[in-house]
């Protein structure tokens, strides 16, 4: 739901609170969204939907070391929160590949 609009009852927002500002720019969304399905709530995306985002605003380009490192920092956080202890392997190991290619990991 990326740079989307998001329609919920504020009953929602009463039981879950609102996002999670130590996302920062990315993954707040997702984070969001897994604090609503636990709490029983649906999350619907219409991917007939388009929105335009003008690339680089926030970072600079698609390929910036701040994206690359707040998508990373991010999806960590989220993992913590919200995955399995085998998920957060996964997804540490990926990272590191990601930051650091030549490792053999």
């Amino acid at each position: 739901m990326s740079a989307a609009q998001r329609f919920f009852r504020a009953g929602v927002a009463r039981q879950i609170g609102l996002l999670d500002e130590r996302f920062f720019l990315v993954y707040e969304d997702t984070d969001w969204c897994f604090r609503a399905r636990r709490a029983g709530f649906a999350c619907l995306a219409v991917p007939s939907a388009r929105v335009w985002h003008k690339i680089g605003t926030s970072f600079g380009s698609e390929a910036s070391p701040l994206r690359t490192y707040f998508s990373t920092r991010n999806k960590l956080l989220w993992a913590e929160k919200n995955a399995s202890s085998g998920e957060r392997w996964r997804l540490m190991r990926a990272a590191l590949r990601r930051l650091y290619p030549r490792l053999a990991i």
